[in-house]
């Protein structure tokens, strides 16, 4: 089996339950807490080497320039990475992962691209202001019918779409679904972001909708990932793109063997 180390954001010590599903299925596993890597003339861990055949990413949206930099000198060692570093950098770029889901012919929620410093005013449609570069639906705004909104950062200006019951996402691993959830938003609170106090519901994954998560997986070049689409106008849309996203959601409605079940997933890959 390969070595197989996994960055997370855990101080050592830590218990990570992923990384024992892939213990159980014959992997040497280290576990790599992210202020412990760096990278010079190769990939360390506490000052010593990286001996790894596959490196997995699990820190989170927010550090994607972290993952760029890091996962690109790990392939430069030849050691695989999941995701990759170019696919990190789509994703987390919703602009650039936009974009190239249209060129692929796919559904992608129409959106406009704004610069810092722009004064917005809803138009018909459009009236969600979203950071190009965000993570967790920090930053996301609804613009009320007669109020303008100054742009502190290069953003999406986007359709609304209804309510949290027209979300869902789809998780993709190797070009299949390992199931899905909604997120229902809070009393008060515009996004359905678990991070914000969005609470996970079951969901049986409709075929289009899986259809569509997966081949918008494969467009962004991720091979793990999990997939936002909304139903909008009588068909499903892709909203965006998680290239590290979290799985707390998905254990807390189908229990701690869904590490095992996700485990099982990835390992279709390193074969």
């Amino acid at each position: 089996m390969p070595r197989l180390a996994i960055i997370n954001r855990f101080p050592a010590g830590h218990t990570y339950p992923l990384g024992d599903a892939f213990s159980k299925l014959g992997y040497q596993v280290q576990l790599c807490p992210l202020q412990c890597v760096t990278a010079r003339d190769g990939v360390y861990v506490n000052d010593l080497p990286l001996q790894a055949d596959v490196v997995l990413w699990r820190v989170g949206e927010k550090e994607w320039a972290s993952a760029i930099n890091l996962l690109a000198a790990c392939e430069t060692q030849g050691i695989k990475t999941l995701n990759s570093s170019q696919a990190i950098a789509v994703c987390a770029n919703k602009w650039q992962c936009h974009q190239q889901l249209q060129q692929s012919g796919l559904p992608s929620v129409p959106s406009l691209l704004v610069t810092p410093g722009s004064i917005i005013t809803p138009l018909p449609y459009h009236r969600i202001i979203k950071p190009v570069y965000g993570a967790g639906g920090e930053g996301v705004t609804e613009i009320a019918d007669g109020e303008s909104i100054k742009v502190s950062a290069l953003s999406l200006l986007q359709t609304h779409l209804g309510g949290w019951e027209n979300f869902a996402r789809v998780n993709v691993v190797g070009g299949r679904s390992l199931g899905g959830m909604q997120r229902q938003t809070s009393p008060g609170k515009q996004v359905n972001n678990l991070q914000q106090g969005g609470q996970a519901r079951a969901w049986a994954v409709p075929a289009e909708a899986e259809q569509l998560a997966v081949a918008a997986a494969a467009a962004c070049g991720t091979e793990l990932a999990a997939v936002d689409v909304v139903h909008w106008e009588n068909k499903w849309w892709v909203l965006e793109i998680n290239s590290s996203p979290g799985y707390s959601g998905m254990i807390e409605l189908h229990g701690p063997a869904y590490h095992d079940h996700l485990a099982a997933a990835i390992s279709s890959l390193l074969v």
